[in-house]
């Protein structure tokens, strides 16, 4: 889910820099980008800040305090290097759990922000070793708690390379499916349709950001902070489950 650096999400507030007076002082704030997953993994996140104009963009942002708790339990994020920040053992997460993130660095506002995970569901066609077309549909069940989904597309390509397609799907399109009518210009081959279950965070987040995939915080999302839904800063702590399956696409 993450396509770069954190740093790519420091253009959230160029424009609104490029309007202050030139006497008014620039206050950056902390931008974090987190995405919890259902199943057993590693909890991180993604923290660096917003630049002015004319300021150097740094992909290493150590320093940051970096927190997720759930009940009773905390995990503190290390910095691994870049913008980086990881846990240092796994949790297992499950439908209904609530997380909250606190981030803190001297000079900032403490960044703060809750999600509540949707549940695991299932991809009911096609299935794992299936033929498919562009005239298809993917079709699931529907994730309790889901505010809207988030389908991607990975291929290797003969020369080794992959090759990513994602679209947001909203939560209602659950009984229609998704038509597959986006992989027309894809060459026949093997890929893996991956669709995830997302909270309501990072739904507003991603429907902040439609058509601009690549723009900010992970590859997801807005490139504005209107999207955002952390308080003290920009970005997003968001969950989701995930459904996968492999399968062989033909197109004439």
């Amino acid at each position: 889910m993450r396509a770069g650096a954190i740093a790519l999400a420091v253009v959230i507030l160029l424009v609104a820099a490029c309007e202050r007076n030139e006497s008014e002082l620039y206050e950056p704030v902390l931008v974090a980008h987190c995405l919890i997953l259902t199943g057993t993994g590693v909890p991180s996140a993604d923290i660096n800040q917003t630049y002015a104009i004319g300021d150097s963009a740094s992909l290493d942002f150590p320093g940051a305090n970096v927190t997720l708790k759930r009940g009773q339990r905390t995990w503190t994020l290390r910095h691994a290097g870049n913008d980086r920040y990881v846990a240092e053992d796994t949790l297992t997460v499950v439908y209904g759990d609530t997380f909250y993130l606190e981030v803190t660095k001297p000079g900032f506002d403490t960044v703060t922000g809750t999600t509540v995970v949707p549940d695991t569901f299932s991809i009911l066609s096609p299935r794992d070793g299936d033929t498919v077309s562009a005239s298809d549909r993917l079709r699931w069940n529907p994730s309790r708690g889901c505010h809207g989904y988030y389908g991607s597309i990975r291929r290797a390509t003969p020369r080794g390379d992959t090759f990513d397609m994602s679209i947001f799907v909203p939560a209602d399109s659950t009984d229609e499916g998704l038509p597959l009518t986006f992989l027309a210009s894809l060459p026949s081959g093997e890929i893996a349709l991956r669709l995830l279950a997302l909270d309501r965070n990072y739904s507003q987040w991603m429907e902040a950001g439609q058509g601009q995939m690549g723009g900010s915080l992970g590859g997801l999302g807005g490139n504005s902070g209107d999207g955002s839904t952390l308080s003290g800063g920009i970005g997003v702590l968001g969950s989701a489950s995930a459904c996968s399956v492999r399968v062989y696409l033909t197109n004439q």
